[in-house]
């Protein structure tokens, strides 16, 4: 297994994790919904496994990069959808996980 795929692997199960977590219905390319089981959530939509791939090769901008390539939507809005996240932030990033915040990838 590559490098890169072991990192798209590991960013699909941080997300798989911390979904629980977050008031944010993430739905996977297979259709798998991910999250609280309530209604009326935002809308977290990755229509493409590159998505992973993204995230997992640059978490500080592989977000925003999957999102313009159009790997993943947002609905109602992006505000919608980041700010359960942001809410939570200091909760779903164990301490152990802030060390790497930092780190330039490579």
């Amino acid at each position: 297994m590559s490098t890169q795929a072991i990192r798209a692997a590991v960013a699909r199960q941080i997300l798989r994790r911390i979904a629980p977590q977050v008031d944010v219905a993430i739905v996977l390319p297979n259709g798998d919904v991910l999250g609280p089981r309530k209604q009326d959530l935002p809308i977290m939509a990755i229509k493409d496994e590159n998505f992973f791939t993204r995230l997992g090769n640059d978490y500080k901008i592989g977000l925003g990069e999957a999102y313009m390539a159009g790997e993943w939507t947002a609905s109602p809005s992006l505000v919608e959808v980041f700010t359960p996240f942001a809410e939570k932030l200091d909760q779903i990033v164990p301490a152990w996980m802030s060390k790497f915040r930092d780190r330039k990838s490579t």
